[in-house]
């Protein structure tokens, strides 16, 4: 898994995931989003150029956007999937559109 870190402005934060977002990695994301979500009012979550997700990944960027919503912070997620990983996350019923519908956008 790779992440880039970027503050955008005071307060603000985006955070690049690409490569492996599984499993494997899961308590690692979950450890920074905790962080960013504790020290930054607005998170941009860019997830690009995977090579490997499960539906735990999915699960956890739920789980944040909610998190989010309920302390009061503003997330924005940008997904850039390829055909293949689109169609396969169509089938979890976890589209771009429920974690967005827990944001504060």
């Amino acid at each position: 898994m790779k992440i880039n870190y970027e503050n955008s402005s005071p307060g603000s934060v985006t955070i690049t995931l690409s490569g492996d977002i599984g499993n494997t990695n899961i308590k690692e994301l979950k450890d920074i989003f905790e962080l960013r979500l504790s020290s930054s009012k607005t998170i941009s979550i860019i997830v690009k150029e995977l090579e490997y997700f499960d539906l735990t990944s999915l699960q956890l960027f739920v789980k944040v956007a909610q998190e989010a919503k309920r302390i009061g912070r503003k997330i924005n997620f940008d997904f850039q999937f390829d055909q293949e990983s689109k169609r396969l996350i169509d089938q979890t019923g976890i589209t771009s559109d429920l974690i967005s519908s827990n944001c504060n956008n």
